[in-house]
This record gives C-alpha cells, sequence and structure tokens, in this order.
C-alpha cells in the first residue's frame, strides 16, 4: 500500500471554479490537486453562454439589490485579467465579444436610467448610432445600446487555466473517502484514469466544486444533501452563415432571447440562444425558442440554418428556499462545498474560500503526480 501523503487542498471537479481556485492557490503557496473524473468543464461551464453578467439583465428582471451590485462590480476584475493587469493573466483567452447589444421596442434608455438608480449599479452603455448598428438588428425598433459586458469562449477559458496548472491537475478514478468521528475527511484514496497508478492523500482540506457532482461527492462524505436544487436549462441552437451578434432583446421586464456567437469553420456561426420565460422542459421549447429569436430580429433576412436544442442543469443551493446574493459556500468541518451560480462569480468564490483556509504548508503537490494522466476539455455542445 502506497504511503499516505499530506497536502494543503484537494479539489474535486475541474470546471471554472475549480480551475479558478486551483490557480489561486498555486500562486498563493499552497500545496494544490485538483481531480476530475470526466473532462474539464464537462457540465455546466462548457454549457456556458459565457457572458460575463454585470447585473443589469438580473436587474431588470427583478433579482433582490444585493445580487446585481455583487455581479456590477464582477467584469472589471475579467478585464482587467484579460489585460494582464492582475492574476491570472488571461490576454491569450479567446473572446465571443467584448460587449453585449441592448434592444427593445421603445425606449430603452429610460429603463437603463431607471435599473441604474434603483439598483446603484453603475452600468457602461452608449447609445448605437444607426450607421454604427450591425446588419442583423437594423430592423429592430426603438433605440440600441451597447453593454460593456464581456462574452468569453468558455472552452478558451478552461484550455488556458489548465494549461497554468497542468502538473497539479489529474484524471481520476475510483475515489474513496475516509470520513473520521468528528464528520473531518481524514483521508482520500484515488486511482489514475486507467487505473495503473493509486494514491492516498491526507488533506487539511477537502473543495467540492463540482457542480452537479456536488451532490455525490457529499453522499460519499456522509454529508447532507437537503437544498440542493437542480435548475434544469435550455439553450437554443442556431448554425449557419451567420453574423456575429452577442446581446439580448428586452420584452418587459424579461429577457426575449439571449444570443452568444461562435466561430466554429469558414462562413460558419453557431449561435446559442436562452429564452427567459419557456419552459425547459416543454416539449416544444425548439420552436416557442425559435418563434422569440425570430420576433426579437424582425428585420433580419435569415439564411439557411440548422436548428437544435440542448439541455443542461444549473445546480444551486438554497438554505431554507432563499438563494444566496451570490456565491454559495458550504463549510463542514475540512469540507467545502462551493458553486459560483455564475461563471462570472468564479473570481470572488476563490476569494472566499482562501480566506477560510489555513496557512500554506509550502510543499510541492506537483511532485506527487509526475506522470499521471491528465483530463481532457469537454466537448463543446454543438460537437467537434
Amino acid at each position: 500500500m502506497d504511503n499516505v501523503h499530506d497536502l494543503d487542498i484537494l479539489i474535486f471537479g475541474g470546471g471554472i471554479a475549480g480551475l479558478w481556485l486551483l490557480d489561486e492557490l498555486r500562486r498563493s503557496g499552497h500545496s494544490a490537486l485538483l481531480l476530475e473524473t470526466q473532462a474539464l468543464g464537462q457540465g455546466q461551464t462548457i454549457t456556458s453562454q459565457g457572458i460575463l453578467h454585470g447585473g443589469f439583465k438580473h436587474a431588470i428582471g427583478g433579482r433582490n439589490r444585493a445580487y446585481a451590485k455583487t455581479l456590477n462590480a464582477m467584469p472589471g476584475i475579467w478585464r482587467a485579467c484579460f489585460r494582464d493587469l492582475r492574476e491570472p493573466r488571461l490576454s491569450l483567452v479567446a473572446m465571443r465579444g467584448y460587449s453585449m447589444y441592448v434592444w427593445r421596442t421603445g425606449s430603452i434608455g429610460a429603463i437603463f436610467g431607471q435599473v441604474g438608480a434603483r439598483f446603484g449599479l453603475h452600468v457602461e452603455f452608449t447609445k448605437v448610432a444607426g450607421g454604427s448598428l450591425p446588419s442583423v438588428l437594423n430592423g429592430c425598433p426603438g433605440t440600441t445600446y451597447r453593454l460593456e459586458e464581456q462574452v468569453v469562449d468558455p472552452a478558451s477559458l478552461i484550455s488556458w487555466l489548465a494549461s497554468r496548472n497542468r502538473a497539479r491537475i489529474i484524471h481520476a478514478a475510483d475515489i474513496r473517502f475516509s470520513v473520521g468521528a468528528s464528520g473531518r475527511v481524514e483521508e482520500v484514496r484515488f486511482a489514475s484514469a486507467d487505473r495503473t497508478q493509486s494514491l492516498r492523500i491526507r488533506p487539511n482540506a477537502v473543495v467540492f466544486t463540482a457542480g452537479e457532482g456536488n451532490i455525490a461527492l457529499r453522499e460519499a462524505c456522509g454529508l447532507p444533501t437537503s437544498g440542493i436544487r437542480r435548475i434544469p436549462l435550455a439553450i437554443l441552437l442556431v448554425r449557419g452563415r451567420l453574423p456575429i451578434l452577442n446581446g439580448f432583446c428586452v420584452d418587459g421586464i424579461k429577457a426575449k432571447a439571449i444570443v452568444t456567437s461562435q466561430e466554429v469553420g469558414h462562413d460558419t456561426i453557431v449561435w446559442q440562444v436562452a429564452c427567459e420565460g419557456i419552459a425547459s422542459d416543454n416539449p416544444q421549447f425548439e420552436d416557442l425558442a425559435w418563434r422569440a429569436l425570430s420576433e426579437s430580429l424582425p428585420g433580419f433576412d435569415w439564411p439557411r440554418v440548422e436548428r437544435s436544442a440542448y439541455h443542461a442543469n444549473r445546480v444551486e443551493y438554497a438554505a431554507n428556499d432563499t438563494r444566496s446574493d451570490g456565491v454559495q459556500i458550504l463549510e463542514e468541518g475540512n469540507a467545502i462545498t462551493a458553486w459560483p451560480t455564475k461563471l462570472v462569480l468564479a473570481p470572488r468564490l476563490a476569494e472566499e474560500i482562501v480566506r477560510r483556509l489555513p496557512p500554506p504548508s509550502g510543499a510541492d503537490a506537483a511532485s506527487l503526480v509526475p506522470c499521471w494522466s491528465r483530463p481532457s476539455i469537454a466537448t463543446v455542445p454543438w460537437g467537434a
């Protein structure tokens, strides 16, 4: 049997939350490893539209003041990372866009001002002059604005963070926990994905950032799962010779169609489209979402496109059926379970977790797994 190795932090789950935290821990001197049993970004991260929300859309929908203000502070942090002005430096990460268009029937300018005043938000937006308007929006009535919210390519982001921390990321299998009488995780055993190597770790703390996988991880440690809920999501995919479009159409207090774009080949663009107000489990979701998108772009001359839809789960923790105003963290003994709730909140989540951890030991985690296999990057929803 292998010897037991001491480690500061063992992270479970290689989505944006786990990878951002691993990067933070490495830079702060903690000995940390990340275990992923599938592919990096699998689940909520890879299916994300990549919008780095600043609170405006959520404020329109009536979300509470604290949540909107929490989001409002985040795009500036990401912007500094994309410009290599702070860590992690992300200037090589591919972007889908550096701003979002917002449009609706009637005057949207008043809504920007009202939402900003009501929720205490600093909303950076500019009116788009007719000559600068993308052709896809030419037929939209009312005024179009440019909202300073970035859109990142989630696959590129995951790949870049993984490359920065490759020596500390493990494609793992057969994970087993030894939990003491006090509820503390005393030891974790796991094998490499090909079952050729195994390791025993005695961690100071374990951090579960596996999204939906946190449910099974908590069950394996004898921790309760009440209060954790799955929120089903559905996204329409439209593929063809489309223009690049990142933005959303406001209809009353909801975003009728939220569009982000990804180039997938020569002259081929995929639109990911979310539609508030259409139930994800509606058997007519694809047709209803297509109608909402078409109505949001009344003057667009549609090329020939392929349509499909995919489904995913967002997982959150709601104590007493009350959703958090920001990141969600459960701390029980030396086990921390965490959800960022939004991709944009990953830096805030990492900051909160690091604040709760003991000082680093200075040990070298990478030396424990020099030749272990590393997980691949998850496949995007529309395939290769």
